[in-house]
């Protein structure tokens, strides 16, 4: 049976030392994650915070540190789908959207991988 850490426990309760072991944990990886993908600092440290604040609201729909991880990467990713079609005209915005190469989902992994290479090793 998995036992849930009790950081996990309070963070799903609101409790902030809950969400502050959470932030600290996954910070620099999503982080890296985003601007490995936009390759833009500011944008990339915008949409992690954003990615966090919005893990806070969602924070009762997480079931376990699995889910939470994996929902970090996907609303970053979302999110920095997002800031590209958003850096592109209107009517290019959904093209840009729809035109990932297989080359940028396969660099997504292995983002993803080195993110939590370098997490773990903090």
């Amino acid at each position: 049976m998995n036992t849930v850490p009790a950081w996990f426990s309070a963070f799903q309760k609101g409790d902030e030392r809950g969400f502050e072991q959470v932030f600290h944990t996954y910070y620099k990886a999503i982080y890296f994650f985003a601007n490995s993908f936009l390759k833009d600092a500011e944008a990339a440290a915008d949409i992690t915070e954003d990615c966090f604040i919005k893990l806070w609201i969602a924070r009762g729909q997480i079931k376990d540190e699995k889910h939470l991880r994996n929902w970090l990467y996907k609303t970053a990713r979302h999110q920095c789908l997002r800031w590209r079609a958003r850096q592109v005209s209107k009517e290019q915005a959904e093209k840009a959207i729809l035109l990932i190469t297989e080359k940028e989902e396969a660099d997504i992994s292995e983002h993803i991988i080195k993110a939590d290479t370098l997490r773990q090793v903090k």
